[in-house]
């Protein structure tokens, strides 16, 4: 295999064999204490895929006095475990215990969600991070590059550079990502994609705070292109002299491979490279960051559409995303954010250059425009979703065929306003009209060319 001669291939720390394969974290001396027993023995660590993403423990200990009472005390609680020098405080969920005929006591504990941080101090300077994702489709974009195989072969690499002027990131997809996303595809669940090296701009080290803000902001990022929680797991940082000294084991939010309609099109990966700067001073914006994240908390979780809440569900938390949004960026303009929720949106569609009109594609929405229920798109969605709220408010058109509709369009609604409020004008792929994989057009407040 041959390199391009100014690339340089990110070796992950952590590979999925298939998809759903567990992932081994490694053993190492362990000693865990409930704050009334402490107990040493030989630990590991693995991070289950299937059903859902999870950090486990498993420990074997000899069968002292100490260890019996750990495995006969509550199942529920807080524990300190330490592995070698590096230690972390956890919370678990549930752990079960074993005894051996050779009198030892094996237990394996179910991890609670949040951080699973391992390193000697958090006072060390980290010189990048090299992190993980999961379930990330398999792009193509501009700055991919070809592989020189055996035999005179060329593969394509998928390769996206993130730059701001504080952080440099680059993702890559690993040696298996075509074949792990067409098995996510057939059987869904979770697997290792792509890998992404973060790194300062300037090339100086960088604090583990800094390096966690970094991280909630990429995987952010990679959710909204996603169209769903895009788990960051098996995170790793290394010092000046390369050696490795922090360690994230947990994940940030996460769901399993789906279908999903969303802007982002994976046949212009190139996209997130203009997007990324503006995004992130959006989430860190004193003024409307707050209401940005919070959009774009709740437009992931509407956007599973079809599956938990289903559309009707999910239209009341896409019209809460929307209405928290407006009040957010109007106030930042100093423009006056009250009103009605259809006024409230309206405004801010406006505001931002985002059509209000109900698109022609969406007959149901139509035929209530045609016959008076509502005005413009803003005022369907509400006025679905008043129905659906409080059902003794009913229109003068049956809404129940025009629910997955005022989802869709609200939906749209977020995904441009979120583009919208990080300064975003380029390509995206429109829910509303794209029919294949590559078809794109550009925002609508993007200058029209002559």
């Amino acid at each position: 295999m041959r390199l391009p001669r100014d690339i340089t291939l990110i070796a992950p720390r952590h590979l999925s064999s298939a998809a759903n394969a567990t992932i081994d974290l490694g053993s190492r001396p362990i000693r865990v204490s409930d704050g009334s027993h402490a107990v040493e023995g030989v630990g590991s660590a693995r991070l289950e895929m299937s059903p859902r993403v999870g950090l486990v423990v498993s420990l074997s200990l000899p069968a002292t006095h100490e260890a019996l009472d750990l495995a006969r005390a509550p199942r529920r609680g807080e524990l300190a475990v330490q592995f070698g020098s590096m230690a972390r405080s956890a919370r678990m969920l549930s752990r079960s215990t074993s005894f051996s005929s050779s009198g030892e006591v094996s237990m394996e504990l179910v991890m609670r969600a949040g951080p699973f941080t391992i390193c000697t101090s958090r006072r060390v300077r980290l010189a990048s991070i090299t992190t993980h994702l999961l379930n990330f489709p398999d792009f193509i974009g501009r700055d991919d590059f070809m592989l020189e195989m055996a035999g005179g072969l060329q593969r394509r690499h998928g390769r996206i550079l993130l730059g701001s002027a504080e952080w440099a990131i680059e993702v890559q997809a690993t040696p298996d990502t075509k074949r792990l996303v067409a098995e996510l595809k057939a059987s869904g669940g979770n697997a290792v994609t792509h890998v992404a090296c973060i790194r300062r701009a300037n090339g100086r080290t960088f604090s583990m705070k800094d390096a966690e803000r970094i991280l909630t902001q990429f995987h952010k990022l990679m959710s909204f292109a996603s169209g769903r929680w895009c788990p960051v797991v098996g995170t790793t940082g290394v010092g000046i002299d390369g050696a490795v000294v922090y360690e994230e084991w947990a994940c940030l939010p996460s769901a399993p491979w789906g279908g999903r309609m969303n802007w982002f099109d994976e046949h212009h990966g190139e996209t997130l490279s203009d997007l990324f700067p503006g995004f992130v001073d959006s989430l860190t914006d004193p003024k409307i960051g707050a209401a940005v994240s919070a959009a774009h908390y709740w437009y992931l979780r509407s956007n599973r559409g079809g599956e938990a809440a289903g559309a009707d569900g999910s239209l009341i938390l896409s019209q809460a995303a929307l209405e928290g949004l407006s009040a957010g960026y109007l106030a930042a303009l100093g423009k006056p954010a009250g009103g009605n929720a259809a006024e409230k949106i309206r405004r801010l569609l406006g505001e931002m250059g985002i059509p209000a009109s109900i698109p022609k594609g969406f007959k149901n929405l139509r035929n209530g425009l045609l016959k008076g229920a509502w005005q413009d798109g803003p005022h369907a969605i509400t006025k679905v979703r008043n129905e659906l709220v409080h059902p003794e408010k009913r229109s003068i058109v049956p809404v129940g065929k025009s629910v997955t509709e005022a989802w869709q369009l609200a939906q749209w609604y977020l995904e441009l306003a979120i583009l919208r409020a990080a300064g975003y004008a380029g390509h995206y792929s429109s829910r509303l009209s794209s029919r294949w994989v590559g078809e794109v057009e550009s925002v609508p407040w993007a200058p029209k060319t002559p």
